[in-house]
């Protein structure tokens, strides 16, 4: 291991001590802590493993040489399986559907009942164990064996895993963060913070080349690499921008108590200011910035606004998810803190432990990837 992974692996240790701390004091509120960073974590390891499978199936001239940063990201995939099972062993303490947990409001009784074929506690368990686990050997299949077949069944793996993991990554999102209340529902809403997640990787992705060109490594990936990753960057933002702005328009025409119920706390009050943070920092400035072709170029520049956009994926996601027991106002626990250094330092340890031992393959695509050119 060198230094600075041993470094960001102490630091995860004296962040989970932190957050045992925390749980001993106010369970329930360090294990909503612990899904919104887990589950921030998750969605941007799934966005890298979409990059991934994105790139083979469309047989993405650039992806060879930025293919081993992205592949750091989803070798974490195995290790978030196991940081979700506090979750598992905690369903009456965050969940209000599970019987005999936290209350359940007294107009959502009717709805749940009607969806107690899909809400209960062993069925969850089995679809969180598919979320967690599916990916995750879709990610080791893909980065054991992509570099070692033909271009043709490379292609066939990635179009067949996108028809896999778009549809486990959405309905996690109904799973774990939409039942948080379970009488709201929304058809795109696992769309939206899987959204954020593909944006949140290409982020992770950016600044590692950014630290790599600094320490005078990684010099494969130049300036027209950075401007298709910056270019995928807009897109996603904007795709964010659509999904959230459409979920709300439909919502507010429809007006539906369920619906209604669900926004009202998180449009007024602190929550409203939240959210128009969210607006500001999620959509219009980076996508204002990434209009401009000399910033997608730049390594710094492009790394500064990345660096927002990951720390914004995961204010969205406690956005969210936190109006569930605090719809008054948002109140920033130290175990949220404690939680995101906990889980995104250990998952950058084990990525950069498993990516050290991975043997480097000779990819017969890297000589056509360094010769790309972006418009």
């Amino acid at each position: 291991m060198t230094r600075w992974t041993i470094a960001t692996l102490v630091m995860a240790l004296l962040a989970a001590v932190a957050v045992v701390i925390a749980w001993t004091l106010d369970p329930t509120r360090t294990l909503y802590g612990w899904l919104v960073a887990v589950y921030a974590a998750y969605t941007t390891a799934m966005g890298a493993l979409l990059l991934l499978l994105l790139g083979d199936a469309t047989d993405a001239v650039w992806l060879p040489v930025l293919r081993r940063p992205v592949e750091a990201i989803v070798s974490a995939l195995p290790l978030l399986a196991i940081l979700f099972v506090p979750i598992l062993l905690s369903l009456d303490r965050v969940y209000s559907w599970v019987p005999g947990g936290l209350p359940l409001a007294p107009h959502d009784e009717e709805l749940v009942a009607a969806k107690r074929a899909w809400l209960n506690e062993p069925f969850f368990v089995v679809r969180s164990a598919v979320y967690l686990l599916v990916p995750a050997l879709v990610g080791e299949l893909v980065r054991a064996r992509s570099r070692r077949i033909e271009r043709a069944a490379r292609q066939r793996i990635g179009a067949i895993g996108l028809t896999i993991v778009v549809p486990v990554v959405t309905f996690a999102g109904f799973d774990w963060v939409m039942s948080l209340e379970p009488g709201y529902y929304s058809t795109a809403f696992g769309l939206i913070p899987a959204t954020g997640g593909f944006m949140a990787a290409l982020a992770v992705v950016i600044i590692a080349i950014g630290l790599a060109h600094r320490r005078g490594v990684l010099l494969d990936a130049g300036p027209d690499h950075l401007h298709a990753l910056g270019k995928l960057l807009l897109t996603a933002v904007c795709f964010w921008a659509y999904l959230a702005f459409f979920q709300y328009m439909l919502g507010w025409i429809a007006n539906l108590p369920a619906e209604a119920r669900w926004y009202l706390p998180r449009t007024t009050g602190a929550w409203g200011a939240l959210a128009v943070v969210l607006i500001a920092l999620h959509f219009a400035v980076p996508f204002l910035a990434l209009l401009s072709r000399p910033l997608k170029r730049s390594a710094l520049a492009l790394g500064v606004v990345s660096a927002g956009l990951l720390f914004t994926h995961w204010l969205d996601v406690y956005w969210l998810s936190l109006p569930a027991i605090r719809p008054r106002a948002p109140a920033f626990h130290v175990a949220d803190l404690a939680s995101v250094l906990a889980v995104f330092c250990a998952g950058f340890a084990i990525a950069a432990w498993r990516t050290a031992r991975a043997p480097s393959a000779p990819n017969p695509l890297f000589e056509r990837s360094l010769r790309y050119r972006s418009e």
